[in-house]
């Protein structure tokens, strides 16, 4: 049997590190960002999804079709002209037989410039009369639109 001297240089096998502390790097965060994330993401939808139903509803949308409608927005904005989802502030409320009411104030965007949006709407029967509806633009210019 052959005796292998003992070298102080040489180095003793580390032992080895269990599946947590090799991955605890990783983990860690993941444990504490996914749910974050997961709350965030779910915000965000119901977000999109409001301001989705805001913009498809009747009301917003007559509001729109006049305001591309008015050659004085149209000249100060320029063409296309849409709206932004940052500042969009909404109600609308419809119930079957009773009619319903709609309040809006949000911003309107063209290549040309932006402008403020503020409508308030009661449906009267299958028409939507604007009681208050006026456009604000980057000057300073305030139209009404109002029925």
């Amino acid at each position: 049997m052959s005796h292998v001297p003992h070298d102080p240089n040489m180095q003793q096998p580390q032992p080895q590190r269990g599946w947590f502390a090799r991955n605890m790097l990783w983990l860690i965060p993941t444990i504490v960002f996914l749910p974050l994330l997961m709350c965030l993401g779910c915000c965000g939808g119901l977000f999109t999804i409001g301001i989705n139903a805001l913009r498809n509803a009747e009301p917003y949308t007559i509001a729109m079709e006049r305001i591309r409608s008015e050659p004085q927005i149209t000249a100060a904005l320029g063409e296309p002209i849409d709206s932004d989802i940052i500042g969009f502030n909404g109600q609308y409320n419809q119930s079957p037989g009773t009619g319903g009411t709609a309040d809006y104030t949000f911003t309107i965007r063209g290549p040309s410039g932006t402008a403020q949006v503020y409508f308030y709407a009661q449906q009267n029967g299958q028409q939507w009369e604007f009681d208050s509806f006026d456009v604000t633009l980057q000057d300073g210019t305030a139209l009404s639109l109002a029925d």
